[in-house]
């Protein structure tokens, strides 16, 4: 599994600064991407032209670049994201961390219903009118079911297709990684994240992680839970517990 850092807050147009400085903290011998400093459209060309298996954010913006790459090279191109925002806000160009998903679906990048966000804890309503008019599958945390089914419904939603996998930090309830731009109370535990990600860690065949912000971290908790993911989802150790 070859891991990118890509170190970029660009897509937050200034509102989270700080969430570049996550891939050193995480995984600081990986190669990285070429940032351009004050220009996200050549960013997003530098992270699009990017080969690796297992991406570290920046801001969730770098979702757009790498899978539209991701889907350029797989016949059913799927989106599973564990989020506690549907980032669906603005048909935006280039998309911010909040707009992504929209600008995805209306250009064609991937089909509507190949898109799947579990744990939405914070959505406005023209969010919300954009997922039901486009039938996107989505779970709000008070929605999410038991952790076993669960995983059937994450498997059913990827069978016949070619996943990728994006993680938000802010997934996760803020009192175990309160290092995020944009926390939300109610999310999931991180014991709890961590055993469905290990249930489906075979499924993606592209993963990114985003959205920790060290300068907000509070005693490295976040840092520590983002390494605790990639520990999950690979083979590396990077936790000492």
């Amino acid at each position: 599994m070859k891991f990118i850092k890509v170190p970029t807050s660009q897509g937050s147009l200034g509102r989270n600064k700080g969430t570049e400085k996550a891939p050193d903290a995480l995984i600081p011998d990986a190669e990285g991407v070429e940032v351009v400093e004050g220009n996200i459209e050549d960013t997003n060309e530098n992270i699009e032209k990017a080969e690796g298996d297992f991406f570290v954010g920046g801001d969730h913006s770098i979702t757009y670049p790498l899978f539209r790459k991701f889907a350029s090279e797989h016949k059913n191109p799927a989106l599973l994201i564990f989020d506690a925002h549907a980032d669906t806000v603005n048909n935006f160009h280039p998309p911010t961390h909040e707009d992504f998903n929209k600008v995805l679906v209306d250009e064609g990048t991937f089909k509507p219903e190949n898109l799947f966000i579990i744990g939405l804890r914070h959505v406005d309503k023209i969010e919300q009118d954009f997922l039901d008019e486009k039938g996107i599958k989505h779970l709000y945390m008070k929605d999410v079911p038991s952790k076993e089914e669960l995983i059937e419904q994450i498997k059913e939603f990827a069978e016949g297709k070619d996943l990728y996998l994006s993680v938000d930090i802010d997934s996760l309830d803020p009192r175990c990684c309160p290092g995020t731009g944009f926390p939300v109370d109610g999310g999931f535990e991180l014991d709890d994240l961590l055993w469905i990600l290990g249930q489906i860690k075979d499924l993606p065949k592209r993963i990114d992680l985003v959205e920790i912000n060290p300068e907000k971290d509070v005693d490295e908790r976040t840092v520590e839970s983002g390494k605790r993911v990639i520990d999950t989802l690979s083979s590396l150790s990077l936790t000492t517990d």
